[in-house]
């Protein structure tokens, strides 16, 4: 039987080592992306951060993607909670949209981090309002949650 091991990730959301246990030669006590604290628990429930999963004698190859949500407690980690933030901040700022509209929008994107079955409409809605955003302020908020967001709905959005 199986088991996963515990990965290891900047508080920006930066992957720096999904076998902590199997590798620890390849652990950073900082990140050397943007120089911040890496952790490997949940800050909310300090229940490790899933690694790779792993059985005896077999080798899983696939990329490992750094999960927005605690699988134990369902809290968001730091990263995609600094992401939203930044992402209600440019919206807050934003002239060209009504407080309902910039709340549709904030509640969009968090729903988008979700995959879930109202990601559907959250598209359709974020894509409608963000169209009434300068272009470069709607790339803005786009680039700012590309890490968040699946990639069906990144190519939704995107186009591509």
């Amino acid at each position: 039987m199986g088991h996963y091991d515990v990965a290891q990730i900047c508080l920006n959301g930066h992957f720096v080592n999904s076998d902590m246990m199997s590798f620890p030669e390849f652990n950073k006590e900082y990140c050397d992306r943007c120089g911040d604290k890496t952790i490997n628990t949940c800050q909310h429930c300090n229940t490790d951060i899933q690694g790779s999963y792993e059985e005896e004698d077999i080798v899983f190859a696939g990329k490992y993607v750094v999960p927005k949500y605690c699988h134990s407690c369902g809290n968001s980690f730091p990263w995609t909670e600094s992401i939203l933030k930044a992402s209600h901040e440019l919206i807050d700022i934003q002239e060209s949209l009504n407080e309902d509209e910039k709340k549709e929008l904030m509640e969009s994107i968090i729903i988008l981090t979700k995959d879930t079955p109202l990601a559907e409409v959250a598209k359709i809605k974020f894509k409608k309002i963000v169209s009434k955003l300068p272009s470069q302020m709607g790339e803005s908020i786009k680039n700012i949650i590309t890490d968040i967001i699946s990639e069906s709905v990144r190519k939704s959005i995107y186009g591509s």
